[in-house]
């Protein structure tokens, strides 16, 4: 995913779909396994010759 442009409306329908199972999780029970999942990004901001770019990686 990195280098991708994801518009703000996009980011937010991916937490949307992801907010339902983590609601899921938070309230199943205890088990002896869970896979981990790690999610970050950065949001860049700059300009080259009078362009901004936006970019989320």
């Amino acid at each position: 995913m990195c280098g991708e442009h994801y518009s703000k409306a996009s980011i937010s329908q991916m937490l949307n779909y992801l907010r339902e199972y983590v609601s899921q999780w938070l309230t199943c029970s205890l088990e002896a396994y869970y896979p981990i999942i790690f999610i970050d990004c950065v949001h860049m901001k700059g300009g080259v010759k009078k362009q901004e770019l936006s970019m989320w990686c």
